[in-house]
């Protein structure tokens, strides 16, 4: 992290009023010369190589769980006809390359019958190809945020601090914790959408996160069932928005909360026949008991003290 990096998240931590349009402009001063590795456009002095297909691997830190087939087969008619308008970005690893950006059109390269790829060498770290990744990916017209999820999640597993994550996202702290809503979630319903990424998004997986947490850990196993039931209807256009499967799982398993809270301390009243001779209280750290001499009889009064001394050791109250 640079000087520039440095001062423009002290002021992140220090300031609660900055003037977001110079945050903005500190940000972009900090970014630009570092970060200009991941600039997937081809910079002064770099040559652009012709590398074979199978010589190339996919970024290891690919957060996309699909890369659309038609999509695909599309691009690689169009590099057929007209060439490769952009070159991918690689850096060496041992024996082969691995992609930085434009993993896109090296699958698509690869449904030609010429299987070489325009590229550029950097050398770049592991984190800015995270970094990279989700910068691309979130460019795309459907960009779905349990992919973006993954990708943070590659960041955290880096030891790269939630303020850097979101400074270089351009995101705010809330949005963040809504991504990683994702990691809470019950296994089966992380496999599902795993599969189907557009099946809910972060909104979403913050308010069903906030289901499950309500039942402590014994939420029922039929509520993942149900969640996966109505994503599918979801995404057979049979329910008309994801909201709506939020909605209709609240209605099935929302934790009904009491809106009187429980009485801590109990009240007993104490009657010697039908006669009250005095009050008895229970809470959760005493029992304490009064009695009025006035209302209960010498005799019995006599008693009850020496019950008393029969139990305790009574002696008089120490005075300061």
């Amino acid at each position: 992290m640079n000087e520039q990096q440095r001062a423009f998240l002290d002021k992140r931590r220090g300031t609660k009023k900055a003037d977001p349009l110079d945050l903005i402009n500190q940000r972009n001063a900090a970014y630009v010369a570092d970060f200009s590795p991941t600039n997937p456009e081809v910079q002064a002095g770099e040559q652009i190589v012709k590398l074979h297909a199978t010589k190339i691997r996919p970024n290891p830190y690919q957060h996309r769980t699909q890369f659309d087939e038609a999509e695909t087969a599309e691009l690689a008619d169009s590099i057929r006809q007209n060439g490769q308008n952009q070159p991918i970005g690689v850096r060496k690893c041992g024996d082969h390359y691995e992609i930085i950006f434009g993993e896109r059109r090296w699958r698509a390269v690869q449904l030609n019958d010429d299987k070489t790829v325009d590229a550029v060498i950097r050398d770049i770290s592991n984190q800015e190809m995270m970094f990279i990744c989700l910068s691309e990916n979130s460019n795309r017209k459907k960009a779905y945020d349990y992919e973006t999820y993954r990708g943070i999640k590659f960041l955290v597993a880096d030891d790269v601090p939630m303020e850097v994550i979101t400074a270089r996202m351009t995101i705010s702290s809330q949005d963040y914790y809504k991504f990683m809503a994702y990691e809470g979630l019950h296994p089966k319903l992380k496999e599902f959408i795993h599969d189907h990424p557009s099946a809910i998004q972060r909104n979403d997986a913050a308010d069903i996160l906030k289901l499950y947490k309500d039942y402590n850990g014994n939420a029922p196993e039929k509520l993942t069932s149900d969640l996966i039931d109505l994503m599918q209807k979801y995404l057979k256009k049979e329910i008309t928005s994801r909201g709506e499967i939020v909605k209709r799982a609240k209605a099935l398993y929302a934790v009904k909360k009491s809106r009187h809270r429980e009485k801590v301390n109990h009240d007993f009243t104490l009657k010697m026949g039908d006669s009250k001779v005095g009050t008895l209280v229970k809470t959760p750290s005493e029992v304490r008991f009064m009695v009025d001499k006035s209302e209960l009889e010498k005799n019995k009064l006599d008693e009850l003290e020496a019950f008393l001394e029969s139990f305790f050791s009574i002696a008089p109250a120490e005075t300061a």
